[in-house]
């Protein structure tokens, strides 16, 4: 890991130091075996006018192809059995002041609350195929949220209460998430729930659910939801401070418990 800063703004890159997993650790050893093998082999060729001598070589080769195979064996039975594929660990970063993030394609899951109240970071462009459970909770300054194609699986609540979203965007790759229709919006394509909203949000009329804190924090004064929506999940419209009217679908089914807590300014609800 490494923060570097500049005057007052920090920086988080994750580097190399972060990735030593025992199964990295012997993937590098095994690549280390490639030149010590062809090595072996070029003596035992120029050791040809005699052979015993030379033979020596071809098996010292052969046990080094031998100790490589095994051990990829043992990384992927350690990798299988600990699920020891490179992460960044529960609440790893939690409340640090870094204002941008770089993540290298060799981490494979972000785990719950990681970044959790990172409250000076301003844009995020992910492109990790697990986000834990409140991975990016609460990161209050986050403006620009931009998923990539391969990621497959957001926790709850991993963007929620980011109230200053303004962009969100979907690789249009991604076989599991979209931004459909330039909605501004992170929504789950199978369901057709929007997970989490920005201030610059238009819910697209495919949309039939948007779920538990999905517009927390989000400074809009007025708001529509479509008439596809059928569900409206927990605190989705909690602190929206400047919330002042919504206007709700005639369809609606469920609004669950505490929608609209601590929207103090909220003085009209039409349906």
């Amino acid at each position: 890991m490494a923060e570097e800063a500049t005057g007052m703004k920090k920086n988080l890159v994750i580097n190399r130091y972060t990735v030593w997993t025992i199964p990295n650790i012997l993937v590098f050893i095994r690549i280390l075996c490639v030149p010590v093998y062809m090595t072996l082999l070029i003596l035992g060729a120029r050791a040809g006018s005699n052979p015993a001598y030379a033979s020596w070589w071809v098996y010292l080769a052969l046990g080094i192809m031998a100790f490589a195979a095994l051990t990829d064996v043992i990384d992927g039975k350690i990798a299988r059995k600990f699920k020891a594929g490179t992460k960044i660990g529960k609440y790893a970063f939690c409340n640090c002041a870094f204002e941008t993030l770089e993540i290298p394609s060799t981490i494979e899951t972000i785990e719950e609350g990681a970044f959790a109240g990172c409250g000076y970071l301003t844009a995020l462009d992910i492109n990790v195929p697990t986000i834990g459970l409140k991975a990016f909770e609460a990161c209050t300054m986050m403006q620009t949220l931009k998923i990539g194609k391969g990621v497959t699986s957001i926790g709850d609540l991993a963007f929620a209460q980011c109230g200053s979203l303004a962009s969100i965007e979907v690789d249009a790759g991604n076989g599991t998430y979209d931004s459909r229709e330039s909605c501004n919006a992170l929504v789950h394509t199978a369901s057709n729930t929007l997970l989490t909203g920005s201030k610059n949000t238009v819910i697209p009329a495919s949309v039939t659910a948007i779920a538990d804190y999905g517009f927390s924090r989000c400074a809009f004064t007025t708001f529509t939801v479509p008439n596809t929506v059928a569900t409206i999940g927990a605190y989705a419209f909690s602190d929206c401070d400047a919330l002042e009217s919504i206007e709700l679908p005639a369809g609606l089914r469920r609004i669950e418990e505490s929608t609209f807590r601590n929207c103090y300014a909220l003085a009209s609800i039409a349906i």
